[in-house]
């Protein structure tokens, strides 16, 4: 497993009032950011997702955002969904000041 940090064009430091809605394909995640400015980004067609607290002493915990390569969380919900790993990605939303969000999501054509 290898973490590269990614920018979502939002910081999650300091971040309030982190919100989460899933429509059953599409997860928006909303908070407010340090600026104290309302973010809204969407992760398309999910297979999976898991918000935490403390989802273990060996996951990252600091105010980045990160998508995980060669995630074993990944490959384990693609096998659950029945689809290739291989046309998802593991982001990892690293909120400090409450917890952890991982979403596992389909790769966008670029």
């Amino acid at each position: 497993m290898r973490c590269v940090k990614v920018n979502l064009g939002f910081s999650t430091a300091d971040a309030e009032s982190l919100r989460m809605e899933f429509d059953g394909s599409d997860l928006t995640v909303m908070c407010v950011d340090w600026q104290e400015k309302p973010v809204r980004t969407i992760f398309r067609e999910v297979i999976a997702y898991r918000w935490g607290s403390d989802l273990g002493a060996e996951e990252i915990r600091d105010n980045e955002t990160y998508r995980i390569e060669e995630s074993p969380w990944l490959v384990r919900e693609a096998q659950l969904a029945g689809v290739s790993p291989g046309s998802y990605v593991h982001y990892k939303l690293c909120f400090n000041s409450c917890g952890v969000v991982d979403v596992a999501f389909r790769k966008q054509d670029a």
